[in-house]
C-alpha cells in the first residue's frame, strides 16, 4: 500500500504481476515532463475511486504495457507525446475530486493505443472520454463500454487520427454522447458504435474517411463534415439521419435499415441500400449540385427529396409512395 506518489527516476518499472494500492489523493505513479522513454508494465493499480489517479507519465516516448488500473478519480492513465499504451484495462473511474472531465486513457500527440479497454466509469459534467488523444493518434483494437453520467465520448481523437477495429458500446449520459469522435483528416475503419444513448455514433471532421464500420444508434449514425468519404458502412435504427454528410462528401456502398441519408451541396450518394420498415421520414435528402446514382430505396414515405437546385438523380430503384420530391 502506498501513501505517497511513486516518482519514477528509472527508465523501466516492472511490477511483475504485483498490485499497487494508493490511499491518498494523488497519482500512484508519476513521471515529470523531463522524464522521457519511461516504461511501466505488468501489474495492477488499485485506487479508492474518490482519492487519486493511477498513472501520469508526462514526458515523451513513454510505454505502458499490460497494466490494470482499477478505480480512479478523473484521470486513469496518461502518457505524453509519441507514447505507446498496449494491452491495458482501465475501470471503475469517477469524476469526483479533481475536476469534471473524466478521461480513462489520455495520450499526447502522435501516440499509439493498442488492444486496451476502458469500462464502467462515471463521467462528470465536462467533456469526458474513455480514450482521449491529441493530433496524429492511432487507436487499434480498443473498446470503451459502460460510461455513464455526464457528457461522454467513447473514443475521442483530434486531427489526423487513425481509429481501426475499435468498439464503443453501451455508453450513456445526460449530455451529448458520441461513440467515436475524431477531428479533421481522420480515418475510421472497421469500427462499431452500438447501443449508445447518443447524438452521434461516429462523428468526424472535414476531409475524413469512415470505412467498413457499423452503427446502431438512437439518433444520428455517422456525422461527417465537408469533403468526407463514407463507404461500405452499415447503419441500423436511428431516430435521425443514418448518415449526415457535409458539402462535397461521398457516400457509397452503404446499407441503412430504418435510417436515411442527408447529403450537403455537391455530394455524391451512390450504390447505397436504404430500407424503411416503418415511419414516415424522407429516406434521402440532397442539397444543391448533388448526384444520386444507382441507389436502392424502399420505404413508406418520400424516397429522394432534392431541397436545392442543379442536382441529378440517375438509375435509382425506388419503391416508395413518393419516389422523388424536387419541389
Amino acid at each position: 500500500n502506498a501513501t505517497d506518489t511513486m516518482l519514477i527516476d528509472v527508465p523501466t518499472l516492472d511490477l511483475n504481476g504485483h498490485a499497487l494500492s494508493q490511499q491518498v489523493a494523488s497519482y500512484a505513479i508519476e513521471a515529470a515532463t523531463t522524464a522521457d522513454c519511461v516504461t511501466v508494465r505488468n501489474g495492477v493499480i488499485r485506487m479508492p475511486v474518490t482519492k487519486g489517479r493511477s498513472v501520469d507519465l508526462r514526458g515523451k516516448y513513454n510505454r505502458v504495457e499490460r497494466l490494470q488500473c482499477e478505480g480512479f478519480d478523473t484521470l486513469g492513465l496518461s502518457v505524453g507525446a509519441g507514447s505507446i499504451v498496449r494491452d491495458c484495462r482501465v475501470s471503475d473511474g469517477s469524476a469526483v475530486e479533481f475536476g469534471p472531465d473524466l478521461l480513462g486513457i489520455r495520450a499526447g500527440i502522435g501516440s499509439i493505443i493498442l488492444n486496451s479497454q476502458v469500462v464502467d466509469s462515471q463521467c462528470g459534467a465536462g467533456d469526458a472520454a474513455g480514450i482521449r488523444g491529441s493530433n496524429g493518434l492511432i487507436v487499434a483494437g480498443c473498446s470503451v463500454k459502460g460510461l455513464s453520467g455526464g457528457t461522454c465520448n467513447g473514443i475521442w481523437a483530434e486531427d489526423a487520427a487513425v481509429i481501426t477495429d475499435c468498439r464503443s458500446d453501451g455508453n450513456s449520459g445526460v449530455g451529448t454522447v458520441t461513440g467515436i469522435r475524431a477531428g479533421r483528416g481522420a480515418v475510421v475503419v472497421r469500427c462499431q458504435a452500438d447501443c449508445n444513448d447518443s447524438q452521434n455514433g461516429i462523428a468526424v471532421g472535414d476531409g475524413s474517411v469512415v470505412l467498413d464500420s457499423g452503427v446502431r444508434n438512437p439518433l444520428t449514425g455517422v456525422t461527417a463534415a465537408e469533403g468526407c468519404v463514407i463507404a461500405r458502412d452499415t447503419v441500423h435504427n436511428t431516430w435521425n439521419w443514418g448518415v449526415d454528410a457535409g458539402d462535397g462528401s461521398v457516400v457509397r456502398d452503404c446499407v441503412l435499415r430504418d435510417a436515411g441519408v442527408r447529403a450537403g451541396d455537391g455530394a455524391l450518394v451512390a450504390k447505397c441500400v436504404l430500407r424503411q420498415s416503418s415511419g414516415s421520414y424522407t429516406l434521402m435528402q440532397l442539397g444543391s449540385g448533388c448526384y444520386a446514382l444507382e441507389n436502392e430505396v424502399d420505404g413508406w414515405a418520400t424516397g429522394i427529396a432534392v431541397t436545392g437546385s442543379h442536382s441529378r438523380v440517375d438509375n435509382n430503384y425506388l419503391t416508395t409512395p413518393t419516389d422523388i420530391d424536387a419541389t
